[in-house]
C-alpha cells in the first residue's frame, strides 16, 4: 500500500512579508482558504462546461477523496489538468480541475483500468488545449516484464470520452517497455519515446511518431534501425515542427561530446549537434577530461527555438555547473550560465519561463525561484523556498508546483509571479 504523506513540507517560513534584516525572503506552504484567490481568466480558448460524466469503472475516484498530485498541467488561472493517485490505490488517474487545483474531476480512461495488475498502472500523458489529452498506461513495474502490446489513448472532449491507438511492437527487441516523453505539436502530429532495457552505458529506446492525433502510430527509431542513438540515457524527445525534432541525453563523462541530436525528417533518421563550450572554457571542453558533461533536460521547443539545459561537473575541484544552450532560426545554441547547477525549467513562450533551481542534488535540499523574461539569458532570483519542484505557470503572475522534500509533496499555487506560495489541498470533486 502506498504511505504517501502530503502534509506540510517541512519548517513554518516567511510567506509573503520580508522581516527587517532579512537576505533572501523564504517561503512557506500555507493554508488555503475555502475560496482562493484566483484571478478571473481571460484565455484564448475557453474550455467548455461537462455535459455529462464518465462512464463508471471498477477502481473510479470516490467523491471527497484526498488527491496525490503528481503532475500537472494547466490551460489558464482555472481549468487544467493532472496525474494523482489516492492513498487506497496503487493505480495513476487522469484528473481535470475547473476551479485552480481545489477540486478535481475523474477524466481516466474506462478500458485503461479495466484488467490492471495487481501493482497498478503507471500514467505518462501529454495534456493539449482545446480539449484534448493523450495517456499511455503501463504496469508500475513495467521493467519486470516483456511488453505484449501498447495502447495510447486519446480523447478530444476533456476526457470524457476516449478512444485507443495501438503501438507498433512488431519485431521489437526488448526487455520492458517504459514510456518517458509523449508529446503533440498539434492536435494531429504526435511523438512518443520508449525505454525497452539498459546496459553497458546503454539506454535503448523505441521512437514513435503520430500524423493523425494518434489513431496511428509508426515506429521510426528502434535499436535495430539507429544502433547510433542506444547510448546514453535518454533526457528528452520533441518536435518543433512535423519534421524537425529534437533528443538529448545525460552520460557526462561517457561521451566526446554532448548527447544532443536533431532530425529533419520525422524521426527517421538523426544527426549529432555539436554544440561550442561555454565562454572562458577551452574549444575542447567537452573532450579533454576537464569536465563530465550531460544534458539532463530539454526544456522547450517551437518553429524557432530550441532551448536545453547542459550541466558539467569539474573532475579537478568536484564542481557543478549548469548553462542553458538557446539556437534560434538554425544558428548555433549558444551558452547562458544558469544560476544553480540543478533546477527544473518550465517557459510559456520562447522569452519567459521559470526555474526552480536547488544546489545540491539532494531530495531535502530547498530551492530558489528564479524568473527570466529574455529566453534564460539572465534570471532574476523571485523568492527561496523550502522545497523543490517542476514549475507550470500559465502567465506572468498564475503557476503551480508539485512541491517536493524527500517524500513529502504537497500541490502550491501562486498569483503574484512567484513570491508567494500558498498549498491546496485537492479532493475529487462531489
Amino acid at each position: 500500500m502506498k504511505s504517501h504523506n502530503i502534509f506540510l513540507l517541512l519548517a513554518v517560513l516567511l510567506g509573503l512579508w520580508c522581516l527587517s534584516g532579512c537576505g533572501v525572503l523564504e517561503v512557506g506552504i500555507e493554508s488555503t482558504p475555502t475560496r482562493l484567490p484566483l484571478p478571473t481568466p481571460v484565455p484564448t480558448n475557453t474550455v467548455p462546461p461537462p455535459t455529462s460524466t464518465p462512464t463508471p469503472f471498477p477502481g473510479m475516484l470516490k467523491p471527497g477523496q484526498t488527491l496525490k498530485i503528481i503532475k500537472i498541467r494547466m490551460l489558464n488561472a482555472t481549468d487544467g489538468w493532472a496525474i494523482g493517485d489516492v492513498e487506497t490505490d496503487l493505480n495513476d488517474h487522469i484528473l481535470f480541475t475547473q476551479d485552480g487545483g481545489q477540486t478535481w474531476q475523474e477524466r481516466t480512461p474506462t478500458g485503461a483500468l479495466l484488467n490492471f495488475p495487481p501493482e497498478g498502472l503507471a500514467a505518462t500523458a501529454y495534456f493539449g488545449a482545446n480539449g484534448t489529452a493523450w495517456v499511455a498506461y503501463v504496469s508500475q513495474r513495467a521493467q519486470q516484464s516483456k511488453p505484449t502490446a501498447q495502447q495510447v489513448w486519446r480523447t478530444s472532449d476533456n476526457g470524457l470520452t476516449w478512444q485507443a491507438g495501438s503501438l507498433d511492437l512488431s519485431n521489437l527487441q526488448a526487455d520492458f517497455f517504459v514510456p518517458s516523453d509523449l508529446g503533440f505539436l498539434d492536435d494531429q502530429h504526435g511523438w512518443l519515446l520508449a525505454h525497452l532495457g539498459v546496459g553497458m552505458s546503454h539506454d535503448y529506446i523505441a521512437i514513435f511518431t503520430s500524423p493523425d492525433g494518434g489513431q496511428t502510430w509508426q515506429r521510426v527509431v528502434d535499436p535495430e534501425k539507429t544502433p547510433e542513438l542506444m547510448g546514453c540515457v535518454k533526457t528528452g524527445l520533441a518536435f518543433s515542427t512535423p519534421t524537425n525534432g529534437w533528443l538529448t541525453g545525460n552520460c557526462p563523462g561517457l561521451l566526446p561530446n554532448l548527447f544532443f541530436y536533431n532530425s529533419l525528417d520525422g524521426g527517421k533518421t538523426w544527426q549529432q549537434i555539436y554544440i561550442q563550450p561555454p565562454a572562458n572554457q577551452p574549444t575542447e571542453f567537452f573532450s579533454n577530461g576537464m569536465a563530465s558533461c550531460g544534458i539532463p533536460s530539454l526544456i522547450y521547443a517551437s518553429a524557432r527555438t530550441i532551448l536545453v539545459n547542459a550541466r558539467c561537473t569539474f573532475t579537478d575541484t568536484n564542481k557543478t555547473v549548469s548553462w542553458s544552450y538557446a539556437g534560434k532560426d538554425n544558428r548555433p545554441p549558444e551558452a547562458r550560465y544558469v544560476p544553480t547547477p540543478y533546477a527544473s525549467f518550465y517557459f510559456i513562450n520562447a522569452e519567459e519561463g521559470w526555474m526552480v533551481g536547488y544546489w545540491r542534488n539532494d531530495p531535502t535540499a530547498g530551492g530558489e525561484i528564479y524568473h527570466s523574461i529574455d529566453g534564460g539569458q539572465s534570471w532574476k532570483l523571485v523568492i527561496s523556498t523550502a522545497w523543490q519542484g517542476t514549475p507550470d505557470f500559465v502567465d506572468t503572475n498564475t503557476g503551480w508546483v508539485v512541491a517536493r522534500i524527500a517524500d513529502k509533496s504537497a500541490l502550491v499555487f501562486t498569483v503574484d509571479g512567484g513570491k508567494s506560495w500558498r498549498e491546496l489541498t485537492p479532493v475529487v470533486a462531489r
